[in-house]
């Protein structure tokens, strides 16, 4: 049963959870077919979608993925998206080949632990490849120092939560940790809030983690029919 304060949430999430039930449903069978990423976490990741042509930006940088699928909705916590975990992954017979996490700065600036936040993110993670694939690509995109949470003196917060979902990456075959410190180290590629990004900071953040996209692609991606065949065999 959940507490109220869940129930509260879940209320509160419910369009965006709808609107997810609605493109499964209209999903032709043709596109769950075809190997996909799907994106989940908060509103950075929510509003790419709403700023930018985010299929044209993640297209032809997936490796062996074809559809980029954005899951993410404002407002949410890793713990939302436990709650709405059979929401947020696209349903039926998706070929989902790698997620790719940003979550947990709503999180820190409500006082949770880098602890819960990595809790949360490693249960996700652990869940999604029950569900779907032991070899599902997983990649943690590492939290944004914000000039928001540089404000609040939530950055060892950040550090703290980002070595944490590293360190786990590293020793996780199929994972990946994407580090984006570099490029959101000055505050020119935020809005006036202090959090979200200007449209064309976009370019910069997937520059950054499409490296590790493609990684997590590879390790979830089928061998090729021949791969098991003496080299001067192969087609």
């Amino acid at each position: 049963m959940r507490d109220s304060a869940t129930s509260t949430r879940a209320h509160w999430a419910s369009p965006e959870i709808r609107r997810f039930r609605r493109l499964d449903a209209e999903t032709r069978a043709s596109e769950a077919s075809e190997p996909a990423v799907v994106f989940v976490g908060s509103s950075i990741f929510r509003e790419w979608r709403e700023v930018r042509d985010f299929e044209e930006d993640w297209r032809g940088r997936m490796g062996d993925a074809r559809r980029a699928v954005n899951r993410a909705f404002g407002g949410a916590e890793t713990t939302d998206l436990l709650t709405f975990f059979d929401d947020v992954l696209p349903r039926g017979r998706a070929d989902v080949r790698a997620i790719v996490y940003y979550c947990g700065s709503n999180d820190v600036s409500v006082g949770r632990s880098a602890r819960e936040v990595f809790e949360n993110f490693k249960r996700f993670a652990e869940s999604a490849r029950r569900e779907r694939s032991a070899r599902l690509g997983v990649v943690f995109v590492g939290m944004i120092d914000s000039p928001q949470k540089r404000a609040f003196a939530l950055s060892h917060v950040v550090r703290e939560t980002n070595a944490l979902c590293e360190a786990w990456c590293a020793k996780t075959p199929g994972a990946v940790y994407a580090d984006v410190t570099e490029t959101f180290a000055d505050a020119s590629s935020f809005r006036e809030d202090g959090t979200h990004l200007r449209p064309e900071a976009y370019d910069g953040f997937r520059d950054a983690i499409a490296r590790a996209v493609v990684e997590a692609v590879a390790h979830a991606s089928p061998p090729p029919d021949d791969a098991f065949l003496p080299p001067a065999m192969r087609r």
